[in-house]
């Protein structure tokens, strides 16, 4: 999902932006990974009817978000992972108290399923297994901001990116309050010719948390960077690689302000990803925005928390999104077989 995917206007004044542009921030490029593998994958739930864009694991539990809603009126399905027996369903479609209508982020944080509803413009959590009909333990946190991106760092705070009217790329919100925290992370200068609020919006980029809290990534969706931002310093390092390609766009003024349309040349990059205290997981489209699979992968690339490319994962099939056990297991969701699958990692 993209809300500032324009369709074209005639009267609108655009730009090509050009990939000529040279970041001035801390930053290392590479052009292969350590190593490359081909995993061979077994299957292990059938999803037949769901659309699978989100899987979490928490302890026993396997959690898949499913954003086609004529399955049941739900967006989460909770399984376990023994037994592969559904146990409960989370996040009524809606938007009532403890509804939501467009999962944007979601995640798991201690106890707490979670999710950033872009229309209703707020976040909501709730304990993992919480009846639907039990509303206890359920928090609903009002934001004034249309963000894209983001993480909840603990039960009343989160990071957050998308409002490209503030010159940082990451802000820590204060949920109670809606009020901005802290802010950090700022964007290079954009290329000549190009508005600084489109450049920040071609940049537009997924969060993901390490689970002790001590780092930051951030991957880009249209240029094959991520940004690891150290949250004790809040001094970061980008990293870019392994085709080394800038967001092709064109700068559109919309509503007073400039934004971005995608053109011929647009490839999305980072589509989804997970993370784990040792590792940085993230599923690589690569494909341009025409293609019927710009939102999939058959590639994960493997960082660790340094920065370094340490492994490339080969799939034979396109997966929308996947979940990390122990350094040592996935679980994709084959978009073809309509199935969660398993590969071994051999970290």
């Amino acid at each position: 999902m993209n809300k500032y995917y324009l369709f074209m206007l005639s009267s609108l004044l655009f730009w090509s932006c050009s990939n000529n542009h040279i970041s001035a921030q801390n930053s290392t490029s590479f052009t292969s990974f350590a190593k490359e593998e081909k995993p061979t994958p077994q299957k292990f739930i059938d999803f037949p009817s769901g659309k699978v864009n989100k899987i979490f694991l928490k302890d026993s539990l396997l959690i898949v978000r499913n954003t086609k809603l004529t399955v049941r009126d739900y967006f989460f399905f909770i399984y376990n992972l023994r037994t592969k027996k559904l146990l409960d369903s989370q996040f009524k479609v809606g938007s009532n108290a403890n509804e939501i209508l467009s999962p944007m982020s979601t995640g798991i944080y201690k106890n707490l399923l979670w999710a950033h509803d872009i229309t209703t413009k707020k976040i909501v959590t709730q304990p993992v297994l919480k009846r639907p009909d039990d509303r206890s333990g359920s928090k609903e946190f009002g934001l004034k901001s249309l963000l894209y991106s983001v993480q909840l760092t603990d039960s009343s705070r989160i990071f957050a990116n998308g409002d490209y009217k503030k010159t940082s790329k990451i802000q820590l919100i204060d949920l109670p309050s809606d009020q901005v925290i802290k802010a950090f992370g700022q964007y290079d200068t954009a290329p000549k010719g190009i508005d600084p609020a489109a450049w920040r919006n071609a940049n537009e980029s997924f969060l993901f948390l390490q689970p002790k809290g001590e780092k930051l990534v951030s991957a880009c969706r249209f240029t094959d960077k991520i940004e690891i931002f150290n949250l004790s310093t809040f001094k970061s390092k980008i990293i870019s690689g392994p085709e080394n390609y800038e967001p092709e766009f064109n700068p559109i003024k919309f509503n007073g302000s400039y934004i971005i349309e995608r053109n011929e040349k647009t490839r999305f990059a980072f589509v989804n990803g997970y993370v784990t205290d040792k590792y940085i997981y993230l599923l690589y489209s690569g494909n341009n925005h025409m293609s019927e699979h710009l939102d999939y992968g058959k590639t994960i690339f493997v960082y660790d928390w340094e920065g370094n490319a340490i492994k490339k994962l080969n799939l034979p099939a396109y997966i929308s999104c996947f979940a990390i056990s122990n350094d040592k297991t996935a679980y994709i969701f084959d978009i073809k077989d309509k199935a969660i699958k398993t590969i071994i990692l051999n970290l």
